[in-house]
């Protein structure tokens, strides 16, 4: 739980600790995503982050960079350390 919206992955589902999705929740409500994954070279040591976004009704509540600082975490804990990450306003 952070602040009053708690955050959860889905390990389970994709089966890989190499590539995780996860899930800011607040009142029952998904409010935010981030996750990550290999790239599409192999490299051990990089990985993408392919997914953050929060709902805009939800942003300026710290929901972003909770999510961030979570996800960075938990690649740090796999001994990766660089990751790449696209943007784009769509």
């Amino acid at each position: 739980m952070t602040g009053d919206f708690c955050i959860f992955g889905n390990q389970e589902r994709l089966g890989s600790d190499r590539e995780m999705n996860y899930v800011a929740e607040k009142d029952g409500n998904v409010v935010g995503v981030s996750g990550f994954a290999p790239g599409k070279y192999d490299w051990s040591s990089i990985l993408w982050l392919n997914w953050l976004y929060v709902d805009p009704g939800h942003q300026r509540q710290g929901i972003g960079s909770a999510l961030m600082e979570f996800t960075l975490d938990r690649i740090r804990s796999l001994g990766v350390r660089k990751v790449y990450l696209d943007t784009d306003s769509d």
